[in-house]
């Protein structure tokens, strides 16, 4: 692929994809990278090419030396450049990483605000539940009082009226 073809890649987007900001970032460092491959076989092509016409013998050690030299140049180049996008990646990564650890901590204490919300919340509906729920409990107890006093007048009441005829029916 050539650097341009590199750089316009078009990439299939999925729900947990990349991060499309930093796959171009990566896609044009290897075009950059494939760019100075390419200018540098260009170079060595030239330099061959020179070295033909010259007719220079290629068997000769300091045309050897040379190319050796000039290979060793861009071995270095190359290597020097892959370290620097390999750091420049691995500080992206390093930021990525720490941006969803505050994200995730974010998150995290926001949903233990929520649970503690809610606990509260539920106890004082818990307490005004069992509030009422004593309520309930002192009002029919007092009711029951109420129904057993009358209960009592009532049983006193067909107790005397029952003495009553009782003593009646004797004297009759």
């Amino acid at each position: 692929m050539s650097p341009a073809q590199i750089r316009d890649a078009s990439l299939p987007k999925s729900l947990r994809g990349f991060d499309e900001e930093a796959t171009r970032k990566l896609l044009s460092r290897v075009a950059e990278t494939v760019q100075t491959l390419m200018d540098q076989l260009d170079k060595l092509r030239r330099s061959l090419d020179e070295a033909k016409e010259a007719r220079v013998d290629p068997e000769d050690p300091i045309v050897l030396g040379n190319v050796l030299l000039a290979a060793q140049r861009a071995g270095e180049d190359l290597i020097a450049h892959a370290r620097a996008t390999a750091a420049q990646s691995t500080g992206e990564a390093q930021e990525k990483r720490e941006r969803l650890l505050e994200e995730t901590q974010r998150s995290a204490a926001e949903a233990a605000r929520k649970l503690e919300e809610r606990r509260k919340a539920y106890e004082a509906e818990h307490a005004r539940l069992r509030d009422g729920l004593d309520e309930s409990r002192a009002k029919l107890e007092a009711e029951r009082r109420s129904v057993l006093a009358e209960a009592r007048s009532a049983a006193d009441r067909a107790a005397a009226e029952g003495r009553e005829r009782l003593e009646a029916v004797q004297r009759e």
